[in-house]
């Protein structure tokens, strides 16, 4: 506990702060005193204030009492306080008065630290979501992710109350981990929002999923579903016009007779500046088409201007001498969008222009990841432009091939070579032998 003076609004007097949480009774149920006051508006000093003395105009006896953020923790020295269903860490009261040195005021706060959700012994036909949960299994620790919904409530200067909610540091929105299959459905994660005003406190509150669901070949996946309660419209919570929802990414696949589909819209950003991403892809047999586009309004320090690409592919046999039998065509441009190339050989094979022409390529199974895959890849830049077109090939059957072709020009030129060429013998469905070879080549001004 620290003690000094404090001066608040010319009246001098004493302040206490607890530095840490103070523990005033331990064992399995512990309880600590402790302070918080991030939740009130205006911002003020954490702690207990006593006023005595007004120095403005004078010296006169002036008793003020604040207390402010100042509050009881209860919890458990060595484990959580709730351990199943869901974990609770700790549940602790905050409170703030003011009394004797302008308008009385106060309010309180409750918060459910660290709800926690255990998330092993999980399944899901996601391959992503696969591999997620099985990570969960691994170490001595179960993975056990929390968040710490917290709501507030305050008088105002005018005499109104002013609510507040959080549930976790910074502006939100808040997440808890899940990862957990339960039939069809798939659930990574649920979160929670809030929207604030400083002068009228809580204006939204909202609820995010991300998941997804499986059936009969069919998946669908969504990212950050979100439904929406307005405090600021309608008549209350029976009122349509308090409720809505909004969608930042909606991802479609589909393995059905032969017919393999993907396909999703995903929303970067918010405000002025906002992104969408979009793709959509089928192959059946030994055809395939392809899709890829995003369009952008997006801001620097020369202001506001807009960007846009789009990529496009046709696979089947279009036809030629068998040593250089074409089987896809494909192409595409930028606009304010740069070209990124891949930087890691391994993974050369899922450059995008590389992987919309390439005849062998699976079509994504985690098309929102995809989708962010995408935009790294043709990032929004004022000033670049490019096009690119290639053709993917196959040599007496032998030789599987791909080349394509990109010209970049803005700030300099730049001219890009991608190659792939892939043969296996004594056949692609048995190989006993494969070989893989990769081209990257590479002319800028830069």
């Amino acid at each position: 506990v620290e003690i000094g003076i404090s001066e608040d609004g010319g009246v001098v007097g004493l302040r206490m702060v607890v530095v840490d949480r103070l523990e005033i009774i331990g064992g399995d149920v512990a309880i600590w005193l402790e302070n918080n006051s991030r939740w009130i508006v205006p911002d003020t000093d954490p702690g207990l204030e006593i006023g005595f003395l007004n120095t403005s105009g004078g010296v006169s006896f002036a008793p003020a009492l604040s207390v402010n953020g100042v509050g009881l923790r209860i919890g458990s020295s060595n484990a959580p306080l709730i351990k199943s269903p869901l974990s609770l860490g700790s549940i602790a009261v905050h409170g703030f008065a003011r009394v004797g040195n302008g308008p009385t005021r106060g309010g309180a706060q409750i918060e459910l630290a660290e709800i926690g959700a255990a998330v092993n012994g999980g399944s899901s036909e996601n391959a992503v979501a696969s591999g997620l949960l099985s990570e969960t299994n691994d170490g001595d620790a179960a993975l056990a992710p929390a968040f710490s919904p917290a709501l507030s409530v305050q008088n105002t200067d005018g005499g109104g109350l002013r609510f507040g909610f959080s549930a976790g540091e910074g502006e939100g929105p808040w997440w808890l981990p899940v990862r957990k299959g339960f039939g069809p459905l798939y659930v990574d994660q649920i979160g929670l929002g809030a929207q604030s005003d400083e002068n009228t406190g809580l204006q939204s509150v909202s609820l995010f999923f991300d998941g997804s669901v499986s059936i009969a070949g069919l998946a669908a996946s969504v990212d950050e579903l979100e439904l929406i309660y307005r405090t600021d419209r309608g008549d209350g919570i029976f009122d349509a016009e308090s409720w809505g929802a909004d969608l930042a990414g909606l991802g479609i696949s589909a393995d059905l007779s032969g017919i393999s589909l993907a396909g999703g819209l995903r929303k970067f950003g918010e405000g002025p500046d906002v992104e969408y991403i979009g793709m959509i892809a089928a192959r059946f047999a030994v055809y395939g088409l392809s899709i890829y586009g995003g369009y952008a309004s997006a801001s620097d320090s020369e202001g506001r201007y807009t960007a846009f690409f789009a990529v496009g592919s046709f696979l089947g046999p279009i036809g030629g001498a068998p040593a250089f039998f074409v089987t896809g065509v494909g192409g595409g441009f930028g606009i304010n969008r740069d070209l990124v190339p891949p930087t890691d050989l391994s993974d050369f094979g899922d450059f995008i222009l590389i992987q919309a022409l390439d005849p062998a390529a699976d079509l994504p199974t985690d098309v929102t990841a995809y989708l962010e895959e995408l935009r790294e890849t043709f990032p929004a830049i004022r000033g670049k432009f490019w096009f690119a077109a290639g053709i993917s090939f196959t040599s007496f059957a032998l030789v599987d091939g791909i080349a394509v072709v990109a010209v970049e020009f803005g700030s300099g030129f730049e001219l890009s070579i991608f190659g792939l060429a892939r043969m296996a013998l004594p056949r692609p469905g048995f190989a006993l032998v494969s070989i893989e070879l990769g081209l990257l080549a590479r002319f800028s001004t830069e």
